[in-house]
């Protein structure tokens, strides 16, 4: 595919009923992944999502995030409380 910019980019898709489907390709030397008609549930499998990202839906839009660190949680030795590192 040649876009009106000039950039190229190739893709293919693999239909899994008349309005729903699934799909990668590259574009500008990065790699994709796409689905069409599925629910985010669906789309999972289908997904190739880059490292340290998810998909987040707040009802009306998906967008792409970044999973937070789980929060650093103090380690118990004895009676003594320390931070992890210390």
């Amino acid at each position: 595919m040649r876009c009106s910019n000039g950039a190229t980019g190739t893709y293919h898709f693999k239909r899994l009923s008349l309005e729903k489907g699934y799909g990668g390709g590259s574009y500008r030397g990065r790699s994709m992944s796409f689905t069409y008609g599925l629910t985010l549930d669906e789309s999972e499998p289908y997904l190739k999502l880059p490292p340290g990202q998810k998909l987040e839906h707040d009802g009306k839009t998906l967008a792409l995030v970044d999973i937070s660190p789980a929060p650093r949680r103090p380690i118990t030795t004895g009676s003594r409380k320390t931070q992890p590192g210390h």
